[in-house]
């Protein structure tokens, strides 16, 4: 992992690092909302303030994912699980997890907590954006908030290997008592919305989208 990216910090005992592509992606989000998104929606502001926006929703959104995938690990802890590294990209990451055997209860959970969390961060987020009354906390919860809960929804589509599929695959496990079968259906769903995913981008393409 750490070929890849540089570690950041040390939490609960696992050692986080950041991929080298987080910060094209980082600006490249920063970049839209500064000029695309914030403008739309929220005028008044001066060039410069809608890239504090747009820097400042960026990073608040990392932090949202890093809660995400810290969720997984905890739980993971939880249940006696060692969480090795975990290797964060802008809109996920990889938890690096040496015992494979992993009981499809605990992997159940695991998978679950990352999801659960960000709807629940973003059902909080939602309460402060609809009582707040500083423009610039509206429009940064306003955006984080529907961010949170449309990764949570995408995150439970069961497809190997989004939280979702992984939830999938632990019933299998549980049914089948054999964890080659399981990843085996499991995938299959995972390359199928995948497939769906890629023909989804090239309709949409041609669309003029």
């Amino acid at each position: 992992m750490g070929k890849s990216g540089h570690r950041i910090f040390r939490v609960f005992g696992i050692d986080v690092y950041l991929h080298y592509s987080w910060w094209f992606i980082f600006i490249l989000v920063a970049y839209q909302l500064a000029t695309d998104y914030f403008p739309t929606y929220y005028g008044g502001f001066s060039s410069n303030g809608y890239w504090l926006l747009g820097v400042g929703a960026a990073v608040l959104l990392f932090v949202s994912i890093l809660l995400h995938e810290l969720s997984h690990s905890l739980v993971a802890n939880m249940r006696k699980l060692k969480v090795e590294k975990i290797m964060l990209f802008f809109f996920g990451g990889v938890a690096s997890i040496p015992q494979e055997d992993v009981e499809p209860v605990t992997e159940f959970w695991m998978a679950l907590a990352g999801p659960l969390f960000s709807l629940a961060f973003g059902g909080f987020l939602y309460l402060i954006h609809v009582t707040a009354t500083s423009v610039p906390v509206i429009a940064i919860t306003g955006y984080l908030w529907t961010l949170n809960v449309g990764v949570a929804l995408f995150n439970l589509v069961p497809a190997y290997p989004l939280d979702g599929g992984r939830v999938f695959r632990a019933l299998l496990m549980f049914y089948y008592k054999d964890i080659t079968v399981a990843t085996r259906i499991a995938s299959k769903g995972g390359r199928g919305f995948g497939g769906a995913l890629a023909i989804m981008g090239v309709l949409t393409l041609f669309a003029g989208a």
